[in-house]
């Protein structure tokens, strides 16, 4: 009997093949899956860390225009408080508004005007100097900035309009206007009581697109992105398209490309920027510089808060560059992964049993391709740090015990004191704090920025190279992907010069009050020192020559002339005395008061040489004032030169710039540094008690800046400049 052989069913081997394909299949789609996903993923990480850099910049150039229309704030607030503004004193308001005007028109303002409640009469000041009185009741705006100026509870606040033209004065500028409301509070010595009430508003006329466009216009994100700005109706304010500036954002983008949907942009605008919210996002245009068609950006926003405290935010800043800048930078990393997909399906099909050893081999490889890239990008972050190197900011990163991780050459140069240039990477590693004193700058503020997480504002001093800077801080930490803080962003602003004009505002309101001061105790002297002057002279007619009372009453007399001269001075400081312009001829002047003081210079052992120019032109002003300001000076020359020495008197006349220059040069001990500052302060003296008032200066400098001119000096003591020691005074006046 034969036996039967075993036979393997077809149906089993089906099965496996059945199988095998199906696991084959399985590992096809999961590779293909994963492949599209870790695609997808490198996508989003490039495309998020490219819009976080957009980001920054936006944050950057929103900060530099809120500190900017800060800076105009400020300023239009300081010159609300004069009393020139409040009062308008005819003499004196054009002036303080030019001094307002030469901070400002560097940063687009075109127009400061003083405008009265009505709004039928401005006085205004333009950027060129020229002053005027203007019939303003058809302009438009100054409703709206009158009626929000008139509400008692905005005393004190910023009105700022929307953007609008004006055609007939500032053809093609889109302009802005700034105000804040003018009540009568100062005090002076025409109004010494204040009235209170409302006068009206003190107003800036900006060209903001030039405000604007100084800021943005430098921006760059990759290689093509730009910046543009919306203000809170969603008018761009700038835009690298000229056509667009002054148009609505909502409906110029439809006209310019019909065929394309705006609908995302629009509701970004609309419901984030217009809100003043920050964020990123991406939407689909018409173009890109040069290029047509639809195109998918990235967009960075943030807002810039501009008005009074509490209203809402009026600008937003847009940095936007097309997608295909992240799509260039991972280029190369995509086609790798391709190609690494394609070689694996082919491995998968061949090997077929063994495909899943080479996709987890493949899994891995892949895991460190996404690590290189990661690694990429990061590098790639150091190169958008040069968009921060021209920046007028000191912009350093910082560990937590203060040394620096990363500087920008602005603050290498600053810290260095070396103007060609230092590379910034030579103070990597170095501790902040110890290159110089930064006031409260300290450890203890960098450990409260890493331990609390929130930026940190502050204003202090810092002693740099011998100078003593002021500067406005701002401290950001920079958080890693966990969320820890891994460094802190700093940007330090020099605010030096802001700071010294607030300075000297408070002391000239200061040097007000004195005055005030001065001329009611000088008022008060006159009478008591005129009856001793009376009745000592009626006594000395009563009191024959010899007799010892009598020389003791002619002391009288002469103290009580002192005293009187004293007063007179104080009088002549505290206010400008009355006196008659007339046409002079200063070469005249300084020839009659060498005539004068001709004796006591040979006495004194002083040579004294004259250097006059012949043609030298006339000015305008009282000729007693100006004797006396050429006596103050040729007298502080003889009493710097006790031992004798050479006063030299020089005229010319300046034709760049229509000034009459007067020098009085001695060779005296020059005024010591410490002096230098204080000169021209009242009752500041260097002089034995009895010998000087401390107001010669003072008075000469007052007489000298009402005529429109200058007074200044140059000095070198002994140990400056050895035996040429000696100080220089030069005058100058408008010539006529």
């Amino acid at each position: 009997m034969t036996t039967p052989k075993k036979t393997t069913s077809p149906y089993r081997g089906k099965s496996i093949a059945v199988a095998v394909y199906a696991a084959m299949v399985l590992l096809l789609g999961g590779t293909l899956f994963l492949s599209i996903f870790l695609e997808k993923q490198t996508r989003k990480i490039a495309t998020e860390q490219f819009n976080q850099q957009q980001l920054l910049l936006a944050r950057y150039a929103a900060r530099q225009l809120q500190n900017n229309l800060e800076l105009i704030c400020d300023e239009l607030r300081v010159l609300n408080y004069s009393p020139s503004l409040q009062y308008l004193e005819s003499v004196s308001w054009a002036r303080r508004i030019e001094i307002t005007m030469s901070v400002l028109k560097q940063t687009g303002v075109l127009l400061i005007s003083r405008i009265e409640p009505d709004g039928t009469k401005a006085y205004s000041v333009d950027n060129h100097g020229k002053h005027s009185i203007l019939d303003i009741s058809q302009a438009a705006g100054i409703q709206d900035a009158l009626k929000f100026a008139s509400v008692i509870d905005n005393k004190g606040k910023v009105f700022i309009s929307n953007a609008f033209r004006d055609e007939e004065r500032y053809p093609g500028r889109l302009l802005l206007t700034i105000s804040i409301p003018t009540y009568q509070e100062s005090i002076d010595q025409a109004h010494p009581v204040p009235t209170g009430i409302f006068v009206g508003i003190t107003q800036v006329t900006l060209d903001i697109t030039t405000f604007v466009k100084r800021i943005v216009m430098d921006i760059h994100s990759g290689k093509t992105g730009y910046a543009w700005v919306i203000d809170h109706g969603g008018t761009f304010l700038y835009h690298p398209l000229a056509e667009f500036i002054g148009a609505n954002a909502f409906e110029v983008r439809p006209k310019k490309a019909p065929q394309i949907s705006f609908v995302r942009i629009h509701r970004i605008q609309k419901e984030r920027m217009l809100t003043g919210r920050e964020g990123t996002s991406w939407y689909i245009s018409g173009w890109h510089r040069e290029t047509k068609g639809p195109i998918e950006k990235l967009i960075a926003y943030a807002p810039v808060i501009v008005g009074h405290t509490g209203s809402r935010p009026s600008w937003s800043v847009a940095v936007v560059a097309p997608i295909s800048e992240v799509e260039e930078v991972i280029k190369k990393d995509l086609t790798r992964l391709h190609v690494m997909h394609g070689v694996i399906v082919l491995s998968i099909i061949m090997v077929g049993l063994t495909a899943f050893m080479y996709e987890r081999r493949w899994e891995k490889k892949l895991a460190e391709e996404v690590e290189e890239k990661t690694q990429s990008l990061r590098r790639s972050e150091e190169r958008y740090r040069s968009l921060v190197e021209s920046a007028k900011d000191m912009i350093y990163s910082l560990d937590r015990d203060g040394n620096i991780i990363s500087i920008n050459c602005y603050a290498a140069n600053l810290l260095s004191g070396d103007l060609s240039g230092v590379s910034p990477r030579s103070f990597e590693g170095q501790n902040f704090l110890k290159m110089c004193a930064w006031g409260s700058l300290n450890l203890a503020t960098i450990h409260r920025v890493f331990d609390v997480g929130e930026p940190q504002d502050l204003e202090h001093t810092a002693d740099i190279g011998g100078k003593k800077y002021w500067f406005s801080t701002h401290l950001i930490p920079i958080k890693g992907r966990n969320g820890e803080i891994r460094a802190l962003l700093g940007i330090s602003r020099d605010v030096t010069e802001q700071n010294k004009m607030a300075g000297q505002m408070a002391n000239t309101e200061k040097l007000a009050s004195l005055g005030l001061l001065a001329a009611g105790v000088a008022h008060e002297i006159n009478n008591p020192i005129a009856i001793i002057m009376g009745f000592s002279e009626v006594l000395l007619e009563k009191c024959p020559p010899g007799d010892e009372r009598h020389d003791m009453l002619k002391r009288i007399v002469r103290q009580s002339q002192v005293c009187e001269r004293i007063v007179s001075q104080l009088l002549t400081f505290s206010r400008v005395s009355e006196y008659a312009e007339d046409i002079t001829d200063i070469n005249h002047e300084v020839e009659t008061l060498t005539d004068v003081v001709g004796n006591t210079l040979l006495m004194k052992k002083i040579k004294l040489t004259t250097d006059m120019d012949p043609d030298l032109p006339k000015v305008k002003a009282d000729p007693k004032q100006i004797q006396q300001v050429f006596l103050n000076l040729i007298n502080n020359a003889i009493g710097a030169m006790r031992g004798g020495g050479e006063l030299a008197i020089s005229t010319a006349f300046d034709i760049s710039k229509n000034m009459v220059r007067i020098c009085f040069s001695d060779t005296g001990c020059g005024i010591p540094p410490e002096h230098r500052i204080k000169i021209f302060d009242p009752f500041f003296t260097t002089k034995r008690t009895g010998e000087g008032t401390g107001l010669g200066l003072t008075v000469s400098y007052n007489i000298i800046t009402s005529y429109g001119g200058t007074i200044s000096f140059v000095t070198q003591t002994e140990e400056e400049a050895g035996p040429q020691k000696g100080t220089t005074f030069i005058v100058s006046l408008p010539a006529f």
